[in-house]
């Protein structure tokens, strides 16, 4: 799930970087976030306590743990806790890299909740839940509780190609995602979100920069 989501991520935008391939000037780059980041409610996901340390973020990046605990607590690898980890892991990341990199203008941006991905099909999510997977997309497609995904494209057509206002409405290295505590409707900068509040804390983005790093190199 990290190699995936983000340390593939992090080679491709250091090669780009590199070598070149990024335009010095109105360069914008997005990365694909997630409003699991912040915690979905509803119990679907919680909202995922980001540490403060090189060495916190190390362990979850090396060994898929968030912290050392008893042999006997949560012994199983649990995809969606992880999942939830790494994006908002690769949030506190892209904001450090976006403050050291400032002729780009970097933002992380949730597509929000889609319809067709089979989110609800993942094996990390409760057996309940995976078991009424039709009637809970029925429901959620009834009271517009997530969209289409031509609806989650457009939200990075927005910031890729936006005219100039548009773009530089959020500062680079913001965390863009659903303003509501949901995973549908307008974004909003995280921060300003239950749950989103650590993604500001510029201690934790450089800690989080130093431990990729130190990975990948």
């Amino acid at each position: 799930i990290v190699q995936i989501n983000l340390i593939g991520h992090v080679h491709l935008m250091e090669i780009l970087h590199r070598q070149g391939f990024l335009l010095k000037t109105k360069c914008r780059v997005v990365y694909s976030g997630s409003e699991s980041a912040r915690g979905i409610p509803a119990g679907v996901i919680l909202c995922p306590c980001m540490g403060d340390t090189v060495q916190d973020f190390e362990r979850f990046v090396t060994t898929g743990q968030q912290q050392q605990s008893p042999w006997w607590w949560k012994p199983w690898y649990d995809t969606i806790e992880a999942y939830a980890y790494t994006k908002g892991l690769a949030a506190l990341y892209f904001a450090e890299w976006a403050r050291l990199h400032p002729e780009y203008h970097v933002l992380t941006v949730s597509p929000g909740g889609t319809m067709g991905s089979n989110v609800l099909q993942q094996q990390g999510l409760l057996w309940c839940i995976r078991w009424f997977s039709g009637f809970v997309c029925w429901f959620l497609d009834v009271f517009r509780l997530w969209h289409s995904l031509e609806t989650g494209a457009q939200r990075y057509v927005d910031y890729v190609v936006a005219d100039e206002h548009r773009a530089n409405e959020f500062p680079s290295g913001t965390f863009l995602a659903s303003r509501k505590r949901w995973v549908t409707g307008p974004v909003g900068d995280q921060t300003r979100v239950r749950g989103g509040e650590q993604y500001g804390d510029t201690q934790k983005q450089k800690a989080a920069y130093e431990a990729i790093q130190r990975y990948v190199k």
